[in-house]
């Protein structure tokens, strides 16, 4: 009586459940302000904001964040909206309007101005302007933000409606463009410039107000370019409408409402992936759907106040008792304990069963049978309360072994037909080829039997004649039981390889092989060591795979040879595998203490389901493949998935600096910072959102100026210290790394810019340079001041010299009258004494001038030249050329230095020859220098020795020492031909031809 009141207890709590997808909750455990949730949103940025009973929340992931204002009145918030400017608006049932602005609430203090019946909605439209209905006054108020506060527009809605009459009010929305809609008690209208526009009211349901009826109040939803309109009349069930602008035709659009009748409806909500979702106050969130038979209930036995979906993939559900659910994976499934039992389950060993049933075995005395195809609890069977070791399908028997007995039951029995509960602690029991069972017991190796009869029949020969048979006398039966007993320790899994006679048992320190015929053997891998083996399974091309203790996973042919061996090095979860199943496709699914892995022997693509991937927990029993669907027993209930279901977390994380602190005072977030040399002690804290991971991400960071190399560091421990900087350039780069690596797309920075000491600055050290330039300085100046004494001591010499030159040239100019008029020519005298007279005049001004121009030097050469004329008789050849340039621009040498060297030429060169003179005189520029060349073609310098007496004279000497003068004071360093050069011109035979002289005349800056 006592079992068949526990199969009615638990058909009639089961009856109405179904799989649902697994989710973990947030509750005030975790920080929630409270369990009553009203309203989700995620923002911009990616942060979740939470409405509750107790206040304004936002969450990262790990960490809540809470908002109050002074001026609050009601603790509880809701109808959570963002603005362009990032704002993020809320309102209390006080009639008080919030908005977060610097991480901080303030209070919308305009509306205390307002004679305001009701605050019943809100809405934010694109431009910023904020829309606030007064149902009951049928007022909407619209906010619009200026420099110094907001500018309030009040609109009457009913008085914009005077030639429809006295309408109820119920709600608000704005579409895509902005447009504002009203629902009303006669129907839907838009809101113009001045006035409000009927739209339509068809298929609205009605009720009777006042003696008449009137459209029922209810929700509207806009997406895209349709607006929904949900409503519900008591307990019947809601009905779903949707407008679109374009047809203005109301249709039906949703068939599956039926499955909410008697259940009140709060709201209407779509999510990012498409769906749309009733949430009721005591029936969960119902996905709509055009197919009336399709039920997709979330928490069905709750109230949901909201739904969002978030950038990851992940649902968010907010219950009204329960906190806040959220739901990883949708696509995997998880019939919770409490919908298998009543009882306190912990599920273990499965089977696929009989008529697409799932057998699963409890520590809590029955299996329980559960249809996977309509998804509900079956046949079950009654067994001890002890651990399920293994299932077992033969002729329509189930084979049940545990921990210390052996149960074996029809079909459709609850209770057992026999039952061995005497039975030594089993690991393992397999038919061998319908004739022997071969058990693995724990610390007493194998055991083989014979088939029925507890073994009470002899094993024939043919079976492992080499394995010692021993005889016993059964207690109970009273009758011999033959057994043969290899091992003698402890054995973790045996395998039935019946193709090749043989079978194959794991002990914890190698892997034996006993074929029927000849000896045991031990199966070695590639490198000769034992494999220890903890769990066996066949595969694919008769391979079988071993699990061992810790070095990963064996697979190993026909021939017993070790061909396959993977570990972490080949991207196993780790390498102690508890269990693996090995699919169609040669994928093998292992069972790890961190979750289950898929992969691939010959390509190692791998996939890692984890608790980031919405499994319930890691205390995983047993794992199975059904129709492309893996099936896990859990500490939390039986999970199922497709086997194709992705478990990579693809969505890059966001990643925020949100705090800087210097010396551990707290400064404003800036992007770029320049700091003294003693703000060296800088710790940063930073935010990463990865909502999937629960808190299990990274922070990869690196500071530049220190080192390139990325450094990784928990996501539980969300700040950086940077100690004792030296002066320099720093840029800090952080990114957020998710459960399965990926990495933040954007790179969140900050530059740091720390300045040396004074003693190390660029002013500092361009001072210190100053200093000891104007030291140098005075020395120089001093230096330059002797120099400048110098160079006037040697102008003094020039002019000095330049005064001798002034007698000098008037004695040889008298000297030639006086010869003339002894030599009785008389005209040729007194034109030269005329010319001369002429060129006294410039003798004397240039005489006491430092420099002069070349153009006056061709006028006082031009004069000389016409004396010498005179004074030859016009028997010289003269050939005076000045280069163009240095007649335009502005060169300058000194006086006298050029007429002594031609002079020379006539006296001593010329004048000696009587016939066939020519005399040259070229002037060029070779800057620095004035280069000038003398040439003729007189009788030349190799003369007897009286004649060199004669033409003694002081011209050439003073001329090169005033070159050499010149030469120093600057140019600053000696001359190739020291300023002159003597060239003895010969004829071909050796003869004299004349004598040329080359002068080098530095230029003199200006004539002063």
């Amino acid at each position: 009586m006592r079992y068949f009141l526990c199969i009615l207890i638990t058909f009639a709590s089961l009856s109405l459940l179904a799989q649902h997808p697994y989710s973990w909750t947030l509750t005030t455990e975790d920080g929630l302000p409270s369990l009553e949730v009203y309203d989700l949103y995620e923002d911009s940025k990616g942060y979740i904001w939470i409405g509750t009973d107790k206040g304004l929340c936002k969450y990262n992931g790990v960490t809540f964040f809470y908002y109050k204002n002074k001026d609050q009145k009601g603790e509880a918030l809701s109808g959570i909206h963002e603005d362009k400017q990032g704002r993020i608006w809320v309102r209390n049932f006080k009639k008080q309007v919030f908005y977060v602005e610097n991480d901080s609430l303030h209070r919308l203090t305009e509306i205390d101005e307002l004679e305001m019946v009701d605050l019943t909605e809100f809405l934010v439209q694109k431009d910023g302007v904020i829309n606030i209905l007064d149902r009951l006054g049928g007022m909407l108020y619209r906010f619009e933000k200026i420099k110094k506060g907001w500018e309030v527009e009040k609109v009457n809605l009913l008085t914009l409606s005077q030639k429809d009459g006295y309408f109820l009010v119920y709600q608000i929305v704005l579409d895509e463009k902005n447009d504002l809609y009203v629902l009303t008690s006669k129907g839907i209208y838009q809101l113009e410039e001045d006035s409000l526009r009927f739209v339509t009211n068809q298929k609205l349901l009605k009720v009777p107000y006042k003696g008449k009826s009137i459209f029922t109040e209810g929700q509207l939803l806009n997406v895209g370019n349709h607006i929904y309109i949900i409503q519900q009349i008591k307990e019947n069930y809601p009905v779903i409408n949707t407008w679109s602008e374009a047809t203005n035709m109301i249709t039906t659009k949703f068939a599956n409402l039926f499955h909410l009748k008697g259940k009140r409806t709060l709201y209407m909500r779509n999510t990012l992936d498409g769906n749309y979702w009733v949430l009721t106050s005591d029936g969960g969130a119902l996905k709509l759907s055009s197919n009336p038979l399709d039920k997709q209930v979330l928490f069905p036995k709750e109230g949901i106040s909201d739904i969002l979906m978030d950038r990851e993939g992940n649902y968010w559900l907010s219950s009204l008792k329960k906190g806040i659910h959220i739901i990883a994976k949708p696509s995997l499934e998880l019939i919770p304990e409490t919908q298998l039992s009543v009882l306190d389950l912990s599920l273990g060993e499965m089977l696929k069963g009989k008529d697409d049933n799932l057998l699963i075995g409890t520590d809590q005395g029955r299996i329980i049978s559960w249809n996977f195809l309509t998804k509900q609890l079956g046949h079950y069977y009654e067994i001890p309360k002890r651990k399920v070791v293994q299932l077992s399908w033969k002729n329509d028997i189930l084979s049940i072994e545990g921990d210390g007995y052996q149960c074996y039951f029809n079909k459709e029995q609850s209770r057992p037909f026999k039952m061995h509960v005497d039975s030594p602690q089993l690991k393992r029991v397999i038919m061998y080829k319908d004739t022997l069972r071969i058990i693995a017991i724990g610390k007493g190796g194998c055991c083989i039997y014979m088939e029925g009869n507890a073994g009470v029949q002899p094993i024939p020969n043919k079976y492992f004649a080499y394995i010692p048979t021993t005889i016993f006398k059964h207690e109970k039966l009273q009758k011999l039981v033959y057994r043969k007993s290899v091992g003698n320790k402890i054995c973790n899994w045996v395998i039935g390889d019946e193709l090749h006679n043989r079978f194959i048992a794991a002990y914890t320190d190698t892997l034996m092989c006993y074929p029927e015929q000849g000896e045991q053997f031990p199966i070695l891998d590639q490198a000769g060591k034992s494999i220890k083996g903890t769990f066996l399974e066949k595969g694919n091309n008769n391979l079988i795979w071993i699990c061992t203790v810790e070095e990963g996973i064996y697979a190993i042919d026909e021939d017993l040879q070790a061909v396959y061996h993977f570990t972490t090095k080949d991207g196993l979860i780790n390498n102690m595998i508890k269990k693996l199943r090995v699919a169609r496709d040669g994928t093998l699914w292992l069972l790890g203490n961190e979750g289950v892995q898929s992969f691939h022997p010959e390509t190692k693509e791998s996939h890692l389901y984890t608790l980031q991937d919405g499994l319930p927990t890691h205390e995983i029993r047993d794992i199975l493949l059904l129709d492309e669907k893996v099936w896990l027993s859990t500490a939390k209930g039986l999970v199922t998935f497709d086997q194709n279901m992705p478990s990579k977390n693809k969505v890059e994380p966001l990643i925020y600096i949100k705090g800087v602190a210097i010396h551990d005072k707290d400064t404003t977030v800036q992007e770029q910072y320049n700091l003294t040399y003693n703000q060296d002690n800088i710790t940063i804290q930073v935010e990463g959102l990865a909502y999937r991971s629960r808190g299990a991400f990274q922070y990869k960071y690196r500071m530049l100026g220190i080192d390139t190399l990325w450094r990784y560091q928990e996501g539980q421990i969300n700040f950086m210290r940077f100690p004792q900087l030296q002066p320099g350039a720093y840029q800090f780069e952080v990114k957020a790394v998710n459960e399965d690596g990926i990495e933040s797309e954007k790179i969140a920075s900050i530059v740091f810019n720390i300045a040396p000491p004074y003693w190390k600055t660029w002013w500092f050290f361009l001072l210190f340079i100053f200093g000891i330039g104007l030291i140098l300085f005075s020395i120089i100046w001093n230096y330059w001041s002797r120099l400048k004494l110098e160079n006037q001591n040697s102008n003094l010499k020039m002019e000095a010299l330049q005064s001798q030159m002034n007698p000098h040239f008037i004695f040889n100019v008298l000297t030639a009258v006086q010869n003339l008029w002894m030599q009785h020519k008389n005209e040729l005298a007194m034109d030269l004494q005329s010319n001369f007279a002429k060129l006294l005049r410039k003798i004397f001004q240039y005489s006491s001038k430092r420099a002069i121009t070349i153009e006056q030097v061709e006028e006082f050469l031009e004069n000389y030249l016409n004396l010498e004329q005179i004074r030859f008789e016009n028997k010289v050849d003269i050939d005076f050329r000045i280069e163009e340039i240095l007649l335009e621009d502005d060169y300058y040498i000194p006086p006298l230095l050029i007429q002594p060297v031609i002079e020379n030429s006539f006296k001593h060169g010329l004048f000696h020859k009587k016939t066939n003179r020519h005399l040259t005189i070229v002037l060029k520029e070779a800057f620095p220098y004035l280069y000038c060349c003398v040439e003729d073609n007189g009788v030349g310098r190799k003369l007897p020795l009286k004649r060199k007496k004669e033409r003694r004279s002081s011209g050439l000497s003073t001329t090169r020492e005033r070159l050499l003068i010149l030469q120093q004071n600057i140019i600053k360093k000696p001359h190739p031909h020291h300023n002159l050069k003597i060239t003895d011109l010969k004829n071909p035979d050796g003869s004299p031809k004349g004598t040329r002289v080359e002068l080098w005349i530095p230029f003199i800056t200006s004539k002063n």
